[in-house]
């Protein structure tokens, strides 16, 4: 139980979810103008932008029709959702890692505080399930987004003995293309990447002599090829440590709010029993005092009796 499943209301994790979809769509509104207007935005800024709008719509039905039973299976499925929608769109918008890591972690300790055990439970299975999926090959993340946007930056500088240098530590090579090729091909080659899906570091490498990627590379021409990092997932495998962290904070935030309640109810019931028995015996005393004065009124009538018996004895 929690804080929100105690408040007496049965629509309080219902609201308390779709208002924060309402504020992660403000927030994503926000990053998709700022990614527009710096050319940051990658290409499915707007699907993850109009899927978050998808988000709040479905979440007011939820909220005003749905009857108990599916509004919290709709819970659920959107917290699960949202699991993999926080680092997507923060990404697609154009947000460095870090944004990302930190919007997640924020998301799945939230996510644990407030929700029953069940919602928590689904949001732990789909960030494992995420963990896995960016050590899938073809995942929507680029193999490398740092090291990517690191070498866009990059000044090549060649010295006088004719080797490229970076300011950075990215290490570079030379490589001689044997025969007319595409640059995916060339990307293919063992030589280089043996993976053709790396060919935009070979562009970004070479866009001096390579003005347009889509055209071939011509025989003989000799490219710069920047060595990738050592491991390939290790930029956005911290979202994934980052949600294992956020479980784990989120779970201890969730028991240190349930003992707090249950120190406090414990607490406001002793008073409250205290206080019961006060009253009790406070009863007593004006009870037990409404009988001595009732006693007092009774012998006083007759003492006043007595004395008009006697005054009208003497009269006679």
């Amino acid at each position: 139980m929690t804080l929100l499943e105690k408040g007496g209301k049965k629509s309080d994790l219902t609201v308390a979810t779709w208002y924060g979809q309402i504020a992660f769509f403000v927030l994503c509104s926000l990053f998709f103008i700022h990614g527009w207007r710096n050319g940051l935005q990658r290409d499915a800024a707007l699907f993850y932008l109009i899927a978050s709008g998808l988000m709040v719509a479905l979440g007011a039905l939820n909220n005003a029709l749905a009857p108990q039973g599916i509004r919290n299976f709709f819970i659920l499925v959107i917290v699960m959702f949202g699991t993999f929608l926080v680092p997507f769109s923060l990404h697609a918008y154009g947000q460095p890692v870090q944004i990302a890591v930190a919007g997640s972690l924020l998301y799945v300790m939230v996510t644990f505080a407030i929700s029953p055990r069940l919602v928590a439970i689904g949001a732990l299975v789909a960030a494992l399930s995420f963990s896995c999926y960016l050590h899938y090959k073809k995942n929507v993340f680029e193999k490398y987004p740092v090291f990517k946007e690191q070498l866009a930056k990059e000044e090549i500088l060649l010295e006088g003995t004719g080797i490229p240098t970076l300011k950075s530590e990215i290490k570079l090579r030379y490589f001689n293309v044997p025969r007319e090729m595409s640059l995916r091909s060339v990307s293919a080659l063992k030589e280089v990447y043996g993976d053709a899906d790396c060919w935009e570091y070979l562009y970004l490498a070479n866009k001096a002599q390579i003005k347009n990627p889509k055209y071939p590379v011509l025989a003989g021409a000799r490219l710069l090829v920047p060595e990738l990092p050592a491991l390939p997932y290790a930029d956005f495998s911290k979202i994934a440590l980052a949600y294992l962290a956020a479980a784990g904070l989120g779970f201890c935030w969730r028991m240190l709010v349930e003992r707090m309640y249950r120190l406090y109810s414990m607490a406001f019931s002793k008073s409250s029993e205290t206080v019961r028995k006060d009253f009790e015996e406070m009863k007593k005393q004006l009870d037990s005092t409404a009988n001595e004065y009732r006693l007092l009124k009774e012998e006083t009538a007759v003492h006043m009796l007595e004395i008009s018996a006697i005054i009208n004895t003497k009269k006679e």
